[in-house]
């Protein structure tokens, strides 16, 4: 399987919330609401393994790109737009509330 340069994370959504975990089980949301934008079109009870990549999946960006937004406190509408991030789901570990 290829190494992608991204963070690995788990993106859980509920029917109230959406949340994004690093393996070290950080809670990182506030600093992709990109990503969380994104997941609301999703299945509610809902939970993803995968990774957080710079860039467009056509297009990736450096390792560093991805700190920079991990590193900031505030993510800004600028940031969001010469950061882009987004997420690659490897496995769906829950979906309706059900085991998959």
């Amino acid at each position: 399987e290829y190494k992608w340069d991204g963070i690995r994370a788990q993106l859980i959504k509920t029917r109230e919330t959406i949340r994004l975990w690093s393996r070290g089980d950080h809670d990182i949301t506030e600093q992709f609401p990109d990503i969380v934008d994104a997941a609301t079109t999703l299945p509610s009870q809902l939970i993803l393994d995968g990774e957080i990549l710079a860039g467009r999946p056509d297009h990736l960006q450096s390792f560093s790109d991805l700190q920079t937004r991990l590193n900031r406190k505030r993510i800004t509408h600028n940031l969001l737009k010469t950061h882009p991030v987004f997420f690659r789901a490897y496995d769906v570990l829950r979906c309706d509330g059900e085991d998959i």
